[in-house]
């Protein structure tokens, strides 16, 4: 599934954290992708709150996707908060995509 994180990047990542907890056998684990255009201190804090372990178990660095060309104002603002990470190489930007692995209870 795909979605869009909200204006922060993270918001669709809070409601499904919140949301989860209900549907989710003791043991069981959630699997998603964090890219660094949303924070991801935010999103680990929230996984916190919520009663999760987490772990960063794969990531990888990708080129920007066209769709983010008409709103790089809006990035390269969160990049300058301290919200986003953006890399430059080669006259190209790159976000990083981070798997995170959430499971509540011993894993």
């Amino acid at each position: 599934m795909c979605c869009y994180g909200g204006m922060t990047g993270i918001e669709f990542i809070a409601d499904l954290v919140h949301r989860i907890t209900k549907w989710l056998r003791p043991g069981g684990s959630l699997l998603f992708v964090n890219t660094s255009l949303a924070d991801l201190g935010t999103t680990q804090r929230t996984l916190k709150k919520a009663g999760f372990r987490f772990e960063i178990v794969a990531w990888r660095q990708l080129r920007f996707r066209k769709v983010y060309e008409q709103h790089i104002a809006w990035i390269r603002k969160r990049e300058a908060m301290g919200k986003a990470i953006v890399l430059s190489r080669g006259g190209h930007l790159y976000e990083l995509l981070f798997l995170i692995r959430a499971y509540m209870g011993k894993v």
